[in-house]
């Protein structure tokens, strides 16, 4: 098993793709921030729990869009991966929680997501990079055909 795999079996969205556009979603724009200061503190303030307080239902591609805060004095938000609290001006908004730039990361190779590319990609639980999603996504179509044949029961 990959060092750098993180389930993050609690990452739902209430929203679902539109039949007729199931590959179009929303694209990402460029992001800038660091992994804020402020240690512990989980839950509330607008995303906090960790990385296992929701769980992704919906596979396929997902949109985050950078956030700013403002100078205004809002609530606290807690990022959803280590669930610290997030003072930097600049941080991410993904898969309905907010995260630190350094804590959104693929699953599979542990890559910084806002670094990389402009999607995330869901599946079985894990956010993934485009390159690991389209290499699960092909692992799979390979064996499912195995799990159909009637000799295997299982």
């Amino acid at each position: 098993m990959n060092p750098h795999y993180h389930p993050y079996s609690d990452l739902s969205s209430p929203h679902s793709p539109s039949p007729d556009n199931a590959g179009s979603y929303p694209q990402l724009t460029p992001h800038h921030n660091g992994h804020g200061g402020g240690g512990g503190g989980g839950g509330g303030g607008g995303g906090g729990g960790g990385p296992n307080s929701m769980v992704s239902q919906m596979d396929g591609q997902q949109g985050f869009h950078q956030m700013n805060s403002g100078n205004g004095g809002g609530p606290v938000k807690h990022c959803a991966g280590c669930g610290g609290k997030i003072t930097e001006r600049f941080f991410l908004h993904a898969l309905d929680r907010y995260w630190h730039n350094s804590c959104l990361k693929c699953s599979c190779c542990g890559a910084m997501l806002a670094d990389i590319g402009s999607s995330c990609y869901t599946r079985s639980g894990m956010i993934l990079c485009k390159a690991d999603y389209s290499r699960l996504v092909k692992e799979l179509e390979l064996i499912q055909p195995i799990f159909r044949n009637p000799l295997f029961p299982f």
